[in-house]
Formats: structure tokens, sequence, C-alpha cells
């Protein structure tokens, strides 16, 4: 599971996601970018991490 700050777009015509998974490749990762309205920073990034 990995975390990123990063806006997550899987394709070009798609908005966004919060997060991707591949059940068959045991992998997946979410997006805490949307959580802060796309101005994350070092402290409040740690601070979306509290709240999981």
């Amino acid at each position: 599971m990995g975390i990123t700050e990063r806006d997550l777009f899987p394709r070009p015509d798609w908005n966004y996601v919060f997060g991707l998974a591949s059940y068959e490749n045991g992998v997946g990762v979410t997006s805490m970018y949307r959580f802060a309205n796309g101005h994350l920073t070092d402290s409040n990034f740690n601070e979306c991490l509290l709240d999981l």
C-alpha cells in the first residue's frame, strides 16, 4: 500500500480518483491530495496521515 500527496489520474478522460488497487498483484495506492484541497505541505500531509 502506497500513500502519495500527488493527484491520481489513471486515464486522461477521468477527473481524479482517491486511490487505485490491483487485487491480482496485491498492490494499491491512495492519494491525500484532495483531502487538503490541493494545498499540501509537509505539515498538513503528516496531519492527514493521523486521520487514517
